[in-house]
């Protein structure tokens, strides 16, 4: 495996769930990907801009949110392994009405809107990891929607701590009460009862 091929291996393990890429398709893939790395509090997309990648998150926590008059909103918060873009703007190649920010430090695999579209032209497996790519960013948006409108606050807390516990350790409380729906003294409440 070449240089390229290794620095990007948890990313093709991460894929390999799902598609079976061979070896040429492997060299290709890696050499339309960018490796790129953000400090914690660095905008990744910028509201307004055009997005032009569609990124695999190798370590880190990256927030995307939106503006509600001169306040940001929190969207999605997203941890290593999962893919994450301001996919609408990334398809259209429109603007973004929605950023990404760096919670952490964050290490990211990117691959450009043009490069992504080669991939698909050369490799059947490299359209079923887009397709897979884009499904994951649809159904984690759809579960998060689904859960706001029908579980209760104590519900969405309980699902968050199990699910990602690191979280309450490392991103600030004023962004996991805007991603669980309610006000941040709301989320104070519901960790002392969670500790009683």
């Amino acid at each position: 495996m070449s240089t390229s091929q290794n620095q990007y291996q948890d990313l093709f393990s991460f894929c390999e769930q799902f598609v079976q890429f061979s070896e040429n398709e492997k060299k290709c893939f890696a050499e339309l990907l960018t490796y790129k790395q953000y400090q914690k509090g660095d905008t990744i997309t910028e509201i307004g801009s055009i997005e032009q990648n569609l990124s695999f998150i190798s370590s880190g926590i990256v927030r995307g949110y939106c503006m509600r008059g001169n306040d940001d909103i929190t969207l999605c918060i997203e941890f290593s392994n999962s893919f994450v873009s301001a996919y609408s703007s990334f398809t259209e190649q429109t603007p973004t009405k929605v950023g990404l920010e760096a919670l952490t430090d964050v290490t990211l695999y990117e691959i450009k809107y043009e490069h992504l579209n080669t991939l698909y032209e050369g490799s059947k497996e490299g359209e079923r990891m887009g397709r897979y790519a884009a499904e994951q960013m649809s159904s984690i948006y759809e579960r998060r929607l689904i859960n706001l409108l029908t579980k209760s606050a104590t519900d969405r807390y309980e699902e968050l701590l199990m699910n990602e516990p690191q979280l309450m350790l490392t991103i600030p409380q004023k962004y996991i009460a805007e991603y669980l729906g309610i006000q941040p003294e709301s989320l104070s409440r519901l960790k002392k009862q969670a500790m009683t």
